[in-house]
């Protein structure tokens, strides 16, 4: 009788583990958004452009990426509507 109750517990562990395996990849799919105001500092020795902030589930192209305004301390900007990201 306590193999069975052993089997039991193994066979309820092992129908957990797909769905927590499948929580733990979804959280792990997209990285952290970095931190605006470093990015804007970090754009002056790295490539940077301005995009409008991807919009999932949508069938039409996203619009094309705006030049980076300059503020008058160094940092980087971008038009309302866009968002500072690096490019790939």
């Amino acid at each position: 009788m306590p193999v069975m109750r052993y089997l039991r517990i193994m066979i309820r562990q092992l129908l957990l583990l797909p769905p927590l395996l499948a929580l733990a990849a979804c959280n792990t799919l997209s990285p952290p958004k970095p931190d605006p105001a470093q990015l804007a500092l970090a754009c002056q020795i790295k490539k940077c452009e301005c995009r409008a902030p991807h919009r999932s589930f949508t069938f039409t192209a996203d619009p094309p990426p705006k030049p980076i305004e300059w503020r008058s301390d160094g940092s980087a900007s971008c038009p309302a509507g866009y968002e500072l990201s690096f490019v790939e």
